[in-house]
């Protein structure tokens, strides 16, 4: 059992080296980002009234679009060779 595994994970070396690095940079953006999200959420956030909804710049729109696809198909990347 155990050969086969290391059969595999030698075969597969290029996945692995892409999605270590892919779940690093994922860690390391979301440390950094993270308090800064939490720094801009609006004061009236949490409340449950109607609250103004501030427009962004389409690029950062779409940017942002773009970032959020990247992480699901790496994800659900991940999750399918899991289940090889």
């Amino acid at each position: 059992m155990g050969s086969v595994i290391t059969s595999f994970i030698r075969d597969n070396q290029a996945i692995f080296l892409w999605l270590g690095s892919g779940s690093i940079a994922v860690s390391v953006s979301a440390i950094i980002l993270l308090p800064w999200m939490i720094i801009n959420i609006p004061d009236d956030y949490f409340l449950h009234n109607i609250r103004k909804k501030k427009t962004e710049h389409p690029i950062i729109q779409i940017i942002f679009l773009l970032f959020h696809l990247g992480v699901q198909l790496m994800w659900k990347c991940e999750t399918k060779l899991m289940l090889l």
